[in-house]
């Protein structure tokens, strides 16, 4: 829960650990928050590897909300 709260606070937010701990789902949560509070802004998501932002983004959209978003 800290973490969610930490990443909608204003600044720089990395989500760290081992697999399997649950970072997916806490940037996630972070996102839909931010995206739910101010929806007029943008949000720049960085991801070690193509892979883990495909899981990003999946789960993202699994949450049913239609988000906007460009995938370089």
């Amino acid at each position: 829960m800290g973490a969610i709260v930490a990443g909608t606070n204003p600044g720089l937010t990395m989500v760290v650990g081992p697999p399997g701990t649950g970072k997916t789902d806490v940037a996630v949560q972070i996102i839909a928050n931010l995206y739910h509070n101010f929806p007029d802004q943008h949000t720049l998501l960085v991801t070690h590897s193509n892979q883990a932002l495909n899981q990003l983004f999946e789960k993202i959209m699994a949450l049913g909300n239609k988000y906007n978003y460009i995938y370089i």
